[in-house]
């Protein structure tokens, strides 16, 4: 019978595994968010982003895909924000794009308030907050998905 014990990271393993067995878990997916809505932000890069930008990447099938959300010229002059139930809202629209596959395109709606941006029709969602770097993938809830 196996004994398992903790390493000093604190990680449990088998007895008598090396460290270059164990496994690690690998996150397939994330979210970061660059400017908020309605602010100017200066990038790493010394670029000032003007309005709403996150970042996002998920790996479908084996393929690591790449992404953006944001807001365009004609949404931006368009569509102004709208009010939900108790919530304030704008449209965006997220690219995806992979090595040598066509680019993925979603029109989603961001709430003002926390800056998650919700897919209805793909029934994604994502999060910038979320542990690990954020959460970009399928949304799960009782009440949205009815």
């Amino acid at each position: 019978m196996a004994k398992w014990v903790i390493d000093d990271d604190g990680v449990i393993i088998q007895e008598g595994k090396s460290v270059k067995e164990k496994k690690e878990k690998k996150a397939k997916s994330g979210c970061y968010l660059h400017s908020r809505y309605g602010t100017d932000t200066t990038m790493k890069s010394g670029k000032v982003c003007k309005g709403l930008f996150i970042s996002v990447w998920k790996v479908i099938d084996g393929v690591m895909y790449k992404g953006k959300i944001f807001r365009t010229k004609k949404m931006i002059n368009d569509e102004p924000p709208f009010k939900g139930d108790k919530r304030n809202w704008v449209s965006v629209l997220c690219v995806l794009n992979a090595f040598g596959k066509q680019p993925i395109m979603m029109r989603g709606l961001l709430c003002l308030e926390t800056h998650y941006v919700y897919f209805k029709e793909h029934n994604m969602v994502a999060k910038h907050d979320s542990k690990n770097g954020g959460y970009f993938g399928k949304h799960i809830s009782k009440k949205y998905n009815k």
